[in-house]
């Protein structure tokens, strides 16, 4: 089966006061037999990106590290080509559903903002 999980990475600063938290949520995706496994290869890769980090890494100038955070969900990739008659060579590919989000806005107006990459409040779900 594969997986798609949300890999949560923060930018921790080893000198000064931060006054910012940048986060990168990146999306990795795993081949596993179950969620659980799923979930433990997408944790070891978290945790390898903290030791990927040496004493040179800065953000804005700041001397920084990669801290892993958690994994914030695992989604099944669903192949639409997979619930049709057409012979796929591989599972990842063209159709792929890899991750998707769920979130509610307040206002129509906020979804044409959202739409136009505009700032706009959100509550994601789960």
């Amino acid at each position: 089966m594969l997986y798609s999980a949300h890999v949560v990475m923060q930018v921790v600063y080893t000198d000064g006061v931060q006054e910012d938290f940048p986060v990168w949520e990146n999306i990795v995706l795993v081949e596993a037999e179950n969620p659980e496994e799923a979930e433990k290869i997408a944790r070891e890769f978290g945790t390898g990106s903290e030791e990927t980090c040496d004493d040179s890494f800065t953000w804005n100038g700041k001397k920084a590290r990669w801290v892993f955070a958690g994994i914030r969900r695992l989604v099944t990739c669903v192949n639409i080509l997979d619930h049709t008659n057409v012979d796929t060579a591989t599972r990842v590919g063209h159709g792929t559903e890899v991750t998707y989000f769920e979130f509610t806005m307040k206002s129509p107006s906020d979804f044409n903002a959202y739409l136009t990459g505009n700032e706009v409040e959100l509550k994601m779900t789960e």
